[in-house]
């Protein structure tokens, strides 16, 4: 058996991948984290549109106009929110498919490591196996 393992360069690229992958997938997280919090900073902004009560007919006026700027605003977050909702979801579903591609290469490997490690111990004991067989024949216990 070849002691270097043969994939270990597909095992390079898949673990590339999956850091590229990983990546992805943080900059998604970031990205939703990044629309809802506007939306929560809006909400938070339309919940402080009122008019006072001393308002004249055109702060109230004025104060309606801005809610409903606001609330085409927040549907507009909401559509981008779905948007990085969806681009989350396909980036986890890219970093899970990268983790299994990874995972088969790796467990090839590791197995790839076991067989050598048995091969080696059965070369240790043959040679082992030999010395004592020789010193058997030299009448190994006699000085």
């Amino acid at each position: 058996m070849n002691r270097r393992f043969r994939l270990a360069t597909v095992e390079r690229l898949r673990q590339a991948d999956v850091r590229r992958c990983t990546g992805d997938l943080g900059l998604a997280r970031q990205r939703l984290a990044a629309a809802e919090q506007a939306i929560a900073d809006l909400g938070t902004e339309l919940a402080g549109c009122r008019p006072a009560l001393t308002a004249t007919p055109d702060q109230v006026l004025a104060a309606a106009q801005r809610r409903e700027a606001l609330r085409e605003r927040a549907e507009q977050l909401e559509v981008a929110a779905g948007a990085a909702r969806a681009a989350l979801a396909e980036a986890l579903a890219a970093w899970q498919r990268a983790q299994q591609r990874l995972r088969a290469v790796v467990t090839l490997h590791e197995r790839h490591r076991a067989e050598l490690a048995a091969q080696d111990a059965r070369r240790e004991q043959r040679l082992t196996d030999e010395l004592a067989g020789a010193l058997a024949a030299r009448g190994g216990d006699q000085p």
